[in-house]
């Protein structure tokens, strides 16, 4: 939360010019299931076109169909494809996103421990 221009935690030296803020037009979903489905239906109620990120056996999930944009990530198991960060930045690069929503026990996420 911004206050006076300054974000609340991070000190007084921290100031973010509302011109540097771009809008955010496209984001890539490293989540599947219904948490999945929920960030995309926000996403597209504020008119943000999401991508969702797959692996081999989740190609056919609700939440793939949903999104605008699907990218197979590869993989049998979350080890292998949701929880490898090089992949989630890979496919955020390749599909043009300005934002990633980092999924439960996402290598993105701080403080993770996956």
């Amino acid at each position: 939360m911004t206050v006076g221009g300054h974000l609340e935690g991070l000190g007084s030296g921290f100031f973010i010019c509302p011109m540097d803020i771009k809008p955010i037009k496209r984001v890539l979903i490293a989540n599947r299931g219904e948490i999945a489905i929920r960030v995309i239906r926000t996403c597209q109620k504020l008119g943000i076109s999401t991508v969702a990120v797959h692996s081999d056996v989740d190609k056919d999930s609700p939440y793939v169909k949903l999104a605008d944009v699907a990218i197979c990530i590869g993989g049998n198991s979350s080890s292998e494809s949701y929880l490898k960060q090089e992949l989630i930045i890979a496919a955020a690069k390749k599909s043009g996103a300005d934002a990633i929503h980092p999924g439960n026990s996402s290598p993105l996420q701080p403080n993770s421990h996956a």
